[in-house]
């Protein structure tokens, strides 16, 4: 034990020897924190601006933008033909409505013009307002159906509907849904920092393998499994130190809800820490150089922090990413806080943490196995 101690407290000295360590592992995870709220924080939901060309401009073509202007979530803009295009290219308006000349001849003639809506933001723009106004049609297609196509007696029908509408009251809900895709976020980068200093941590088994330390350790009476075990404790007790102070300046500082108890956050980035810490045993332990090291954890830490969610939230992906990202901790780790954000109780994570232990153990019996093995003196490469 005492040996244990020693080695930890070694470790811990030569790491935090270098001022510049100190900001790999306690400033830059608070800066990236605070970076990520600030550009999640400013992407709230904003009135979408709507242009219209109304080239009827007749009674009907006006009712039904008097109508549109009273959605939620849209402003409508009035502008001329020519300029729409590059209003919508300088994203300036997100849709335009087109209502076609003799829009309200066609009511009378049975033969509605269509109404085009021209966009370049995709279907998610455009689906609600062309309901919108399908709708709108058909509710006049069919007063004027049940006139019998009398004009004066569906002008009447109409005016008695505009005026009979349901009463509508607006209630403000709070949308957490942007707060915790926030928070979400933020802890995504908190990972891939974490990730990063198991990386460090880890990389000092290589410093001792360059000054031929490590080979004067494995000849000793300290087992290899005793110095590893030591190089995982100092490892976990910094990434511990980097999850509080992160979860600490979020509630306390930036006044972020986690929508999380800190006991089961700090849990679950505890053990994703120790899958992080295995994977940084595993390169080290296949490098016989600095180079490699480092070039293994950017290929390994950048991939696999986007596929599982670190850096936007896994909905967004195509099917089939959403299904290959389970291949990874950080979407397992991510779930689990997910599924506390939405109310479930910590049994709901109990796989979550089961599988995340699976690969921790997986990747330190690789590594263990794998550094038994380097007892011979070989050269290292810088």
């Amino acid at each position: 034990m005492k040996t244990l101690l020693f080695l930890v407290k070694n470790i811990l000295t030569l790491t935090f020897r270098r001022k510049s360590n100190i900001v790999v592992y306690i400033i830059l995870p608070l800066i990236s924190v605070f970076i990520s709220l600030l550009i999640y924080s400013s992407t709230g939901t904003s009135d979408l601006v709507i242009g219209y060309v109304d080239n009827d401009n007749t009674f009907f073509s006006m009712e039904l933008l008097d109508s549109m202007e009273s959605l939620y979530g849209y402003t409508l803009k009035d502008v001329k033909g020519e300029d729409m295009n590059d209003l919508l290219l300088d994203n300036k308006i997100a849709a335009a409505i087109v209502i076609p000349k003799g829009y309200e001849d066609g009511i009378y003639n049975s033969s509605m013009e269509n109404i085009q809506i021209v966009s370049i933001k995709g279907y998610e723009t455009t689906a609600w307002l062309e309901n919108y106004i399908n709708l709108h049609q058909r509710n006049i297609k069919d007063l004027f159906f049940a006139a019998n196509g009398d004009k004066e007696s569906f002008e009447a029908m109409y005016k008695s509907h505009a005026e009979n509408k349901l009463a509508v009251y607006d209630i403000n809900l709070s949308d957490d849904r942007s707060k915790k895709d926030t928070t979400i976020t933020s802890l995504g980068f908190l990972i891939m920092f974490i990730m990063l200093g198991q990386g460090f941590s880890t990389q000092m088994i290589l410093k001792e393998k360059r000054e031929r330390t490590y080979y004067r350790i494995a000849s000793s009476p300290v087992k290899t499994s005793e110095f590893l075990f030591a190089n995982i404790v100092a490892a976990m007790l910094i990434s511990l130190i980097q999850i509080v102070l992160v979860l600490v300046f979020l509630e306390y500082v930036f006044q972020i809800n986690t929508f999380v108890p800190a006991n089961i956050m700090i849990s679950i980035l505890f053990v994703f820490s120790l899958v992080a810490c295995g994977i940084g045993l595993v390169v080290i332990s296949f490098s016989d150089s600095s180079y490699m090291a480092s070039t293994l954890n950017t290929m390994i830490l950048t991939p696999t922090c986007m596929i599982g969610g670190c850096f936007w939230p896994v909905y967004i992906m195509p099917k089939f990413m959403q299904n290959l990202s389970y291949i990874v901790p950080q979407r397992w780790a991510l779930e689990a806080i997910e599924k506390i954000q939405k109310g479930y109780d910590y049994t709901a994570i109990v796989l979550n943490m089961f599988v995340l232990l699976m690969f921790a153990v997986v990747f330190f019996m690789i590594a263990i196995l794998r550094l038994k093995k380097l007892k011979s003196v070989e050269k290292f490469v810088y």
